[in-house]
């Protein structure tokens, strides 16, 4: 099955906000951020509680979910709750040397109280995109270091 085209893989999906929590929530949550999100057509779209798998070359580093996701004709904003695999994280930037990570976000699956619903998660699964993330902006709007990169704070 390919992607609808009206569904347009999200290819006008953008980050507009992502921060680590101080505390990790009872469902896994340790960040929240918003999306943006265009559908260039004019059908609405009840997708359920939608995954979305990070990684950065090849290695994971979390999974987001926009819940109750309607997709509605034109430009929304949506919240993402997301678990981030902070340690692997933190080991790939300090790696890199750069706080800034070239986020691959891939598709994952569409589920409506509880259940998957297969033509939803087929084409979510062919969902493909990229976002650079600065981790030390994601850091510091919740606190946990201060404003300089957090590549200068491990050198410490």
């Amino acid at each position: 099955m390919t992607c609808s085209p009206g569904f347009d893989r999200l290819q006008q999906f953008g980050l507009l906000s992502f921060n680590v929590l101080n505390e990790t929530q009872s469902d896994g949550t340790n960040a929240i951020g918003k999306a943006a999100i265009v559908n260039p057509t004019v059908t609405t779209l009840n997708l359920g509680d939608v995954t979305l798998a990070m990684s950065v070359n090849g290695t994971d580093v979390g999974v987001a979910t926009m819940q109750n996701l309607t997709l509605v004709p034109g430009y929304q904003v949506v919240e993402l709750r997301t678990e981030v695999y902070e340690l692997v994280v933190v080991g790939i930037v300090l790696e890199r040397q750069n706080p800034i990570l070239p986020v691959d976000i891939k598709g994952g699956n569409s589920t409506v109280d509880g259940k998957q619903i297969p033509y939803f998660t087929t084409m979510l699964q062919q969902v493909a995109l990229r976002t650079d993330l600065n981790v030390t902006q994601a850091l510091e709007g919740s606190g946990l270091v201060e404003k300089r990169s957090l590549v200068e704070w491990n050198s410490r």
